[in-house]
């Protein structure tokens, strides 16, 4: 997966070092490429912020595992992807109980945690492998009444923007974990 609408997703997808921010980040398919996002039409831009997720579900996953995240004095910086992306029926947050329904369409959720927060990457590697496994074991946990449906929930953990760390993959109850770091 290339993610191209955020600041974790550039440096994901680009080869480029420090890469520039695309001028349609926020606008939804269909929309015009020309036109920067600001002369949109207005259903032509996304109702929540492309930097968070691949649609409003999926942004306001990431804000929650952000906050829940930070209250541990930890700050990362969180991507949320769902497949399928459309949810069937569209999320309205004036009537939340199409959030329940939104959500069960989904099958698989993809996260991207990156930090550069030195208090955060020592706490998350505190403990070594295990401790690693039980932090993406909690986040497990808070994502599976969010996606009752879920079967496969999959992690990248970044030191920095351009460091994977980790990968972890969460299936039949039971979390994949792989080291990345040398």
């Amino acid at each position: 997966m290339v993610l191209s609408s955020c600041s974790l997703g550039q440096s994901l997808g680009s080869a480029s070092e420090s890469p520039a921010p695309s001028v349609t980040a926020s606008p939804v398919a269909g929309a015009s490429p020309s036109r920067p996002p600001w002369l949109l039409a207005e259903n032509e831009v996304a109702d929540y912020s492309t930097r968070l997720g691949n649609n409003r579900v999926a942004a306001e996953t990431a804000i929650k595992l952000g906050r829940s995240l930070y209250a541990e004095q930890q700050y990362w910086e969180v991507y949320v992807a769902t497949d399928p992306s459309t949810l069937n029926p569209p999320y309205d947050p004036s009537k939340p109980a199409t959030l329940e329904l939104s959500s069960t369409a989904v099958r698989r959720v993809d996260v991207f945690i990156a930090t550069e927060s030195g208090r955060a990457i020592k706490a998350f590697g505190a403990g070594g492998v295990e401790n690693e496994k039980a932090e993406l074991n909690r986040l497990v946990q808070q994502l599976l009444p969010l996606f009752p449906a879920v079967k496969t929930i999959v992690f990248q953990v970044l030191y920095g923007e351009n460091n994977p760390h980790a990968s972890a993959t969460f299936q039949d109850g039971h979390l994949d974990y792989h080291s990345l770091a040398g």
